[in-house]
């Protein structure tokens, strides 16, 4: 009994000292994957710049884009790494997010450029030609999707924060009064969101106009720069003149936004298996090529 009791809690003390080594070695081997990921990322992101035909910016922002998606799933461990209880020092899992969300944030910035050009063959045609009208329409376009994407990056830092807030507590406490305003101001500005795009859609069908957008422009700024304000009065009624809820019963308004969400994934899929494809045959000529200089 003696031995069994002195020995009891060294043993259980070298199970979790073995199990935090192990935890730290996990943490090291994902903190060297962003490293790596970013040094990649930004290579790339040179090449998509840097490139001097259309072919060439598509195959670099494919490749961008695989290379994001690989750096946000080492973001998702991050973050449960961060919302737990395990890891007592979180700096630098909180500087390697942060520093992913940064590239998220410039990948958004390639991938608006590529859709911009795709959404406008005809608007930039007539753009150049110079309609004022569909120039106005564009910018328009551009001031929603540049709040949407402000909106969404506020919510990820006000997550995030909630995140650390949460870890830190005892299981039995209840939300703070910072939590309870973190939570309300990520369900504004989803409500937020949810009408700019119901607005990006109207606009693309010409239902609404580019007057009707910029009718909301200095109430949606004043929003987007001062909700954190500690004297913040949210105005409630900033698109009630624009009556997007007769559009959305009427005209079947979100469903058709989540149906045109669905069909860009699809025509994403697609677009993949495509460049599946042509990488294929790429490679098939070029061993047919080296086999000729054999």
């Amino acid at each position: 009994k003696g031995w069994k009791g002195s020995c009891g809690p060294r043993v259980e003390g070298l199970a979790s000292m073995s199990s935090a080594k192990k935890l730290q070695s996990e943490i090291d081997r994902v903190l060297k994957g962003v490293a790596e990921g970013q040094e990649l990322f930004e290579d790339i992101w040179q090449k998509v710049h840097e490139s001097s035909t259309t072919a060439q910016k598509e195959k670099f922002e494919g490749e961008l884009k695989t290379q994001i998606k690989k750096l946000q799933r080492l973001r998702e461990q991050i973050k449960t790494w961060i919302a737990g209880d395990l890891v007592k020092d979180k700096q630098p899992l909180m500087d390697a997010r942060k520093r992913i969300e940064s590239d998220m944030e410039r990948f958004k910035v390639c991938e608006k450029e590529t859709k911009t050009k795709a959404y406008s063959k005809d608007g930039l045609a007539a753009a150049a030609n110079n309609d004022p009208e569909t120039r106005a329409k564009m910018e328009a376009r551009d001031f929603l999707e540049g709040c949407i994407d402000n909106l969404n990056t506020q919510k990820d830092a006000m997550e995030a924060e909630l995140e650390v807030a949460r870890s830190k507590k005892k299981s039995k406490q209840g939300p703070s009064e910072r939590e309870r305003e973190l939570d309300y101001s990520r369900e504004r500005h989803s409500w937020h969101v949810e009408r700019m795009e119901l607005m990006l859609r109207l606009l693309d069908n010409d239902n609404i106009s580019y007057e009707d957008v910029n009718t909301i422009k200095d109430d949606v700024d004043y929003y987007l720069q001062s909700n954190q304000d500690q004297d913040f009065q949210e105005d409630e009624t900033i698109y009630d003149d624009l009556n997007l809820d007769e559009y959305e019963n009427k005209e079947g308004g979100l469903d058709v936004l989540k149906q045109n969400k669905k069909e860009k994934e699809a025509v994403r899929e697609a677009e993949k298996e495509k460049e599946k494809r042509d990488k294929e045959k790429e490679k098939e000529k070029e061993k047919k090529e080296k086999e000729k200089e054999k």
